[in-house]
């Protein structure tokens, strides 16, 4: 305290000095003698008084110091300068800085988190973790470290704060406040708010008619403080897309964008929209969303006839079967005309390359069927197919899920194939006159009562029709059509047409083998046969399945995680494929193609998987490729599907930082909330854990030897001025 005052008086003495010198000489050199002497005081000052830096570090090499780096998809976000959070971390460790001086205070360790928490050598090039950020989980990483191998002196916690998944990181940090682990948390924010739009489809699943046009809403939000132009494009399973420029007000939220398309393909589709803007965006993933819409037609169903000749049945099932844009008949009749194998058939829709390779007979590869999903099989066909013939269709039923519809007599069927048939002996019969028939109370066909099948007196079969009923049904058999009255006397009603599930698909026998004259009778019963085998077929087909099947066609994948892409595989006999060697070709957003070899599963047979992260949002287009390795000679099966990746989840709804989280932390743990720049400035001022051993060391605030040239140069800067206007 006396230096002090000592030096304000002599200080004060040196301008009282200098007033007086300005009377006679120049202001210049008056001002420059008098601050050589305050320079001169200072340093002599300061060389008295002998300040001192006293500094407290932990004892080396006997603790570690932990730094967690946030590495979830939030950090992709972009600044106004277009650098994403994550990129802040890298830089702020790119020259080794940081890391270096926390060395000073124990033995780093670096780690990244997002869900979950992974080492890292370094935090200068980082990559993205998938899955939410859970701010819990480094913290307990600390516990488990700190109880292993050195203590935990201090942590550093680099994230924007958001959490996301997983239980509370404050009754976390509550736990280091009891262990004495103080947690330094430094936010990464941006100096101004970047520009950001989202997109978000209204309704993620729709319903519409096959032709209908239908209608599909998003809602685009934007934080700019004017009206941007925004661009919506609309792309459905990759083809060519339509967009619409509209003008987004300030700060809107859920701005209605609506476009109306159509399909006339049934089944399910992909709608992927998409925002574009001309000035960069901070979080493009958010721009794009996805809907699925299930158009509602039954797709072509493939319909085949076999039969070893021709009667009036086959004709009026070709017309009906014509009729119905739904249908693709085919039919392989044999006509036993000619000597010539290749005059031997009827044919109907069937390749020339598929009859060369039949060579005059019928098919007993199970293969031929693999186009089909309905066969219709007149019984007589039995007496003149081989052992591997009635295998075949057998496969077809039990693996691929055909549907198989017999008429005529059991008689020709054999033991093997009797197995799939829904009863057990069949009863011939011929009406000697009009018999009414209706839909029975579990009927396969649609209980519209206005048409001529579904009205409650049903309706009658004509005079002569010849019937073959089956009876002793089998436990799963389904009636589907039965008389309303006893037949020669019996209680029971007998069934004209019953059908069960057998294997992975259905078969049905009908007892009346003369449906064509109800097409000729009136248009009332045209219509009741038309109706007849329209639903019988539909029935039929619905259990089909493909040798191939994607099984992730039309599904929304999320950004930035890893998602089982899976294929069924069945093999030249419909059953699941063990020997298959399927490769997956993928075409992303940016026309960029990679391929994946397809593993199997170890949970079902016949189903490969391959894992895939797409790390671009928009739509993936999948190609799969296999060869059964048992089929020397098969052409390869080749299957096409679409998955879309979008961002979604709580890591995607709000990205703003919270800085009162980490200051949270901090404060609980005794630690110290930074900054980015503050942290980058002065990384080694974390404080350190009291329970960790330390060591002191005192250094001069200024080396002396500095003060002395100081006081030196200054005094004899002061004389030398002196002299110059003849003062001693």
């Amino acid at each position: 305290m006396l230096l002090a005052v000592f030096s304000i008086l002599l200080a004060v003495v040196i301008l009282l000095a200098h007033r007086g010198m300005l009377a006679r000489t120049q202001p210049r050199l008056a001002w420059m003698i008098t601050i050589a002497r305050l320079v001169a005081l200072t340093a002599l000052t300061l060389m008295v008084a002998d300040l001192k830096r006293s500094v407290t570090r932990p004892e080396k090499d006997q603790c570690k110091i932990l730094v967690f780096a946030d590495a979830s998809k939030s950090m992709k976000v972009n600044d106004a300068k277009m650098q994403t959070r994550l990129q802040k971390v890298e830089s702020l460790f790119s020259d080794n800085k940081c890391i270096d001086e926390l060395q000073q205070l124990g033995r780093v360790e670096n780690q990244v988190f997002a869900d979950d928490v992974q080492s890292v050598q370094r935090l200068d090039r980082l990559n993205f973790l998938p899955g939410n950020t859970n701010l819990a989980a480094p913290l307990r990483q600390i516990l488990d470290v700190d109880s292993l191998g050195l203590p935990v002196a201090a942590t550093v916690l680099i994230s924007d704060g958001r959490h996301t998944h997983g239980d509370s990181p404050i009754q976390v940090a509550k736990s280091l406040a009891a262990a004495k682990i103080p947690v330094s948390t430094v936010l990464i924010d941006e100096a101004e708010r970047p520009y950001d739009i989202s997109l978000k489809i209204h309704e993620a699943h729709i319903v519409a008619d096959a032709g209908q046009p239908f209608a599909v809403q998003a809602f685009i939000s934007s934080n700019s403080s004017k009206a941007e132009t925004v661009t919506v494009t609309l792309e459905q399973d990759g083809a060519e897309p339509s967009s619409k420029t509209v003008q987004v007000p300030p700060g809107a939220k859920d701005f209605q964008v609506e476009f109306k398309t159509s399909s006339t393909l049934p089944g399910k589709h992909l709608l992927k929209l998409q925002a574009t803007t001309q000035k960069q965006d901070a979080n493009p993933d958010n721009d794009l969303d996805c809907a699925i819409v299930q158009i509602q037609q039954p797709p072509k169903m493939n319909i085949l006839y076999l039969a070893a000749s021709l009667d009036w049945e086959w004709k009026y099932i070709r017309l009906m079967a014509k009729d119905d844009k739904q249908f693709v008949f085919s039919a392989l009749v044999k006509a036993n005309r000619s000597e010539d194998q290749e005059h031997q058939f009827i044919l109907e829709n069937i390749p020339d390359e598929t009859m060369g390779k039949l060579a005059g007979d019928f098919p007993q590869a199970p293969e031929f069927y693999e186009p089909y999903d309905v066969v219709i099989v007149e019984t007589t066909v039995f007496s003149q197919l081989s052992p591997a013939a009635v295998d075949a269709l057998v496969a077809f039923v039990q693996n691929k899920g055909g549907g198989l519809l017999l008429r005529g007599s059991l008689e020709p069927v054999p033991d093997t194939f009797r197995k799939l048939l829904p009863f057990q002996e069949t009863q011939a019969l011929l009406l000697a006159k009009p018999v009414r028939a209706t839909i029975a109370p579990q009927s396969i066909f649609s209980q519209d009562r206005l048409s001529p099948m579904g009205v409650a007196n049903g309706f009658f079969l004509p005079k002569l029709t010849i019937l073959t009923i089956p009876t002793q049904l089998k436990i799963s058999a389904r009636t589907a059509l039965e008389t309303v009255r006893p037949i020669h006397n019996e209680r029971n009603n007998a069934p004209l047409l019953i059908a069960h599930a057998y294997g992975a698909g259905k078969v049905a026998f009908t007892a009346i083998s003369d449906t064509w004259k109800w097409r000729l009778e009136s248009d009332q019963t045209a219509e009741i046969h038309r109706q007849f085998w329209k639903e019988v077929i539909h029935f039929l087909a619905q259990s089909a399945k493909p040798r191939l099947n994607p099984l992730n066609h039309g599904q929304k994948i999320q950004l930035d995680t890893t998602t089982i892409l899976k294929l069924d595989v069945l093999g030249q006999d419909f059953k699941p494929a063990p020997d298959a060697k399927p490769i997956l070709e993928i075409t992303g957003p940016d026309h960029e193609n990679s391929t994946l070899e397809m593993q199997p599963s170890l949970d079902e047979p016949g189903q490969y998987e391959a894992l895939f992260n797409p790390r671009l949002p928009g739509l993936y287009k999948l190609k799969y490729n296999t060869k059964i390795a048992s089929a020397k000679d098969e052409i390869p099966l080749t299957a096409n599907a679409i998955v879309v990746a979008i961002a979604s989840g709580p890591e995607s709804l709000n990205l703003d930082p919270d800085p009162d989280l980490l200051r949270d932390l901090a404060r609980i743990t005794e630690g110290r909330f930074y900054n980015l720049e503050e942290f980058k400035n002065k990384p080694d001022s974390i404080p350190i854990s009291p329970r960790i051993p330390t060591t002191t060391t005192t250094t001069n605030l200024i080396p002396p030897t500095i003060l002395y040239a100081v006081f030196a140069i200054a005094f004899i800067a002061a004389i030398s001025f002196r002299r110059r206007i003849g003062l001693k």
